[in-house]
């Protein structure tokens, strides 16, 4: 091999090595994050026994009559550490010789189903798969029954009667229960008028908000003073600004 060629073959491999050292000297980095973590929610919802099984009352030997007008059973649904929206669907299903029709007429005899809101208890407003949408962890619910008097009564005397209660807790697309709940009062100040301005009173996802009374003080200097309160006033719309007040902040 004469030299012109030696040099031409040397170049060549120059060349090669050349172009290795630059592929291997693009900079690399690697970031990597291990261990993240993903559960799936919890669903616990429970009727705290109230529902397990058949035969959770039975008034065989305390007969109902026409004229009764009682609460015969209360259940509970409970959801617990339940960690997505749910809502339930409520069917209570009244059957057997009590409550079909006779040639006089329909049964008498009425099942409601009652739902304790706050203090009081609310008919839910049906039977059949009526929805509930959970306020509290705990919702409590009676059966009620009442035999309206008729001129028919004697027809059903002795007839005996099935009643099936049947809940389905189902989970809904949404935030949790009470997320996006809002109640807001704020003085605001009239920039031209020290201590006087209004009340602005803000109320989001709360069914039924419609009225609000404030609780103040007189401003004097006597200990154990009594708070009062003003007047139930409307709440109109969302975002509600009471009348012109006066307002001296900082006192208790």
């Amino acid at each position: 091999m004469d030299k012109k060629k030696r040099l031409s073959i040397f170049l060549i491999l120059t060349l090669a090595l050349l172009l290795a050292l630059g592929t291997i000297a693009y900079y690399t980095k690697t970031f990597t994050s291990d261990n993240n973590k993903v559960r799936a929610a919890r669903f616990e919802v429970d009727s705290n026994g109230t529902l397990d099984g058949n035969e959770k009352f039975d008034l065989s030997d305390n007969p109902i009559y026409p004229g009764i007008d009682e609460d015969i059973y209360e259940f509970e649904i409970d959801k617990k550490n339940t960690e997505v929206p749910v809502k339930y669907f409520i069917t209570v299903t009244p059957y057997d010789e009590l409550f079909e029709p006779v040639a006089e007429g329909d049964s008498p005899v009425n099942v409601t189903v009652l739902r304790k809101v706050g203090e009081d208890w609310v008919d839910i407003g049906g039977l059949d798969e009526v929805e509930i949408i959970p306020d509290e962890v705990v919702e409590k619910f009676k059966i009620h029954m009442k035999w309206e008097h008729s001129d028919y009564d004697i027809e059903y005397q002795g007839k005996p009667g099935k009643v099936m209660i049947n809940v389905v807790a189902t989970q809904i697309d949404g935030e949790l229960e009470g997320d996006n709940k809002l109640v807001e009062a704020v003085f605001l100040e009239y920039p031209y008028l020290k201590n006087f301005g209004y009340v602005r009173i803000q109320v989001r996802d709360i069914e039924g908000a419609a009225k609000y009374r404030v609780q103040f003080f007189y401003n004097d200097e006597h200990e154990g003073r009594v708070p009062e309160w003003t007047e139930i006033m409307n709440i109109e719309g969302d975002d509600y600004k009471s009348n012109t007040i006066f307002y001296l902040q900082g006192t208790k």
